[in-house]
């Protein structure tokens, strides 16, 4: 059971802290990858659903899908999307139309959140000698 609880505690910490908009990088491993996605108008697919922004080739093969719920255990706030070892998108979802917002067990249906309509995108890209600690795990962020 603590390692559930550590799990979840360090996946918070990590979405909470991107979020931060004033953290600078130093040569990322993914930063080719990074260069491509963030010179995309990330604004043009706000008000979308998310299914129709993975059809942009760019987007479309992520490697890892998981959900972010901003702090509140079992409620959905977000669609983590991640490309490579350092590089994620955030895709922030004001409303809910087509899932419940709300599941305990974090088991929502991947394909009913892709029809959900997108507030904003982030990407974000992670030094890769990152560790837990805040200091040390510093990310920055590209939006459209």
């Amino acid at each position: 059971m603590k390692y559930l609880f550590i799990s979840v505690s360090i996946f918070i910490f990590n979405t909470s802290k991107a979020q931060d908009d004033s953290i600078l990088i130093s040569k990322p491993t993914d930063s080719s990858l990074y260069k491509k996605m963030s010179s995309v108008k990330l604004y043009k697919y706000e008000g979308k659903s998310i299914n129709r922004f993975l059809k942009n080739k760019l987007f479309k093969s992520f490697l890892v899908q998981t959900y972010s719920d901003g702090g509140r255990i079992g409620v959905l706030n977000a669609v983590v999307l991640e490309y490579g070892r350092y590089t994620s998108v955030f895709i922030k979802v004001k409303s809910f139309k087509h899932v419940n917002q709300v599941d305990k067990f974090r088991k929502w249906d991947f394909n009913l959140v892709k029809k959900e309509k997108i507030e904003s995108i982030e990407i974000f890209i992670e030094q890769p000698d990152c560790n837990l600690f805040p200091a040390e795990c510093l990310r920055t962020k590209a939006q459209g």
